[in-house]
């Protein structure tokens, strides 16, 4: 009789095909996605070069607006607009704009509220819609009828015919630039 050891067997694993047919397939697709890693990658540099400027000067530098678009949005040919209260609806003032001696100017009288000049004032605003933009044109003074006035004239740096709404707003004294409110609006060529 032929004893045999307990820990040895005779009963050797078949190899099993499974694990070579999953690995395989994984190891081909590792190296074609490597492969096409690096010919995308070299590629790109080649299209990189040839795409360089020499300046971006041309990128920085800002296009006129279509004068198309401006026209559209902007009432370049009026030279009066209706000032309406804000809360009423009704009319309340007009303003002017035009040229004198071949500068801009600007003019608004309007019937507003009386305020105690102390603590407020009334500011005027130019509203430009196209490439939004607003500049304050100070505040308004009170003439001998009791009206509230304006008149304004800028420096020559702008082009201030693009500037087609009105807004008068209530001010606080005392160094808040906020407004307390808007009491006026209006807009040339409406």
């Amino acid at each position: 009789m032929m004893y045999q050891r307990s820990y040895q067997s005779n009963n050797k694993p078949k190899r099993s095909w499974k694990f070579s047919s999953t690995w395989i397939p994984i190891c081909i697709l590792a190296l074609l996605f490597i492969v096409s890693v690096f010919w995308f990658r070299s590629g790109s540099n080649k299209t990189k070069t040839e795409n360089l400027v020499d300046s971006t000067a041309h990128v920085l530098t800002p296009k006129p607006v279509d004068q198309a678009v401006v026209a559209a949005g902007i009432d370049l040919q009026s030279y009066s607009a209706s000032l309406k209260g804000v809360k009423s609806g009704q009319v309340v003032g007009q303003a002017t704009r035009g040229q004198k001696d071949g500068r801009y100017y600007f003019e608004t009288k309007a019937a507003l509220p009386a305020i105690d000049r102390e603590i407020q004032f009334y500011a005027v605003w130019l509203v430009r819609p196209v490439l939004y933009k607003f500049i304050s044109l100070g505040e308004m003074v009170t003439n001998d009828m009791g009206d509230f006035v304006l008149v304004w004239q800028p420096g020559d740096e702008e082009d201030m015919q693009t500037y087609s709404r009105i807004v008068i707003t209530l001010q606080a004294k005392g160094g808040d630039p906020d407004p307390q409110g808007h009491v006026a609006e209006g807009e040339f060529g409406k």
